[in-house]
């Protein structure tokens, strides 16, 4: 059983939440990033004892974490509140024109990027994140997608983005080794 304090790791995630909302307001997107409701259970288990949308697609930014502790990030929204949040980006090029698939595509890309990255690093000490790949399939299919072993744990966490009284539902999953939860709650560096 791992020794993990809830207290501690919401602590982490809402330290991670708000440093996405400053990496949104870098690029243009006045959203606020808080935590919601969180869980954690080991793959095998995902999506029965975990945090997870009931949709069957969703639009994913998927990263690999590289350092002291691999694994994955994973930061997903259902497609139309995927497009919402990307609504006001500032432009990532001159060619970038609004309605453009290709420039939403970026942009989302570049969005979810910044959330996963931000969770990432405020949660674990030294870590770097991969290249940013987008994924649309169900959440439980793209952690699965991630090829991580049945038995590594999932930290599945709700995101509630608000700008004035717009609201959006998301979701950020971690997946780890088991061994380096209590570290991670505890704010150490293992």
């Amino acid at each position: 059983m791992l020794a993990i304090s809830p207290d501690g790791l919401r602590a982490v995630l809402e330290a991670g939440a708000a440093a996405a909302s400053t990496a949104l307001a870098a690029q243009g997107l006045a959203w606020k990033v808080e935590p919601g409701d969180l869980a954690l259970c080991p793959l095998a288990d995902f999506p029965q004892k975990a945090v997870c949308p009931e949709s069957e697609m969703v639009a994913a930014v998927v990263r690999g974490l590289v350092g002291p502790c691999c694994g994955s990030v994973v930061v997903a929204l259902e497609p139309k509140p995927a497009l919402r949040l990307i609504q006001g980006a500032a432009p990532r090029s001159r060619a970038w024109k609004p309605g453009d698939a290709h420039a939403q595509i970026d942009a989302f890309v570049h969005a979810g990027a910044a959330v996963g990255e931000s969770v990432a690093c405020v949660s674990l000490h030294d870590v770097a994140c991969g290249r940013p790949a987008l994924v649309e399939d169900s959440l439980p299919a793209v952690l699965v997608g991630t090829h991580a072993p049945q038995d590594v744990m999932v930290i599945s966490c709700e995101l509630r983005f608000t700008r004035g009284d717009e609201r959006l539902t998301g979701w950020v999953c971690l997946l780890l080794d088991g061994k380096l939860l209590p570290a991670l709650a505890d704010g150490s560096d293992g």
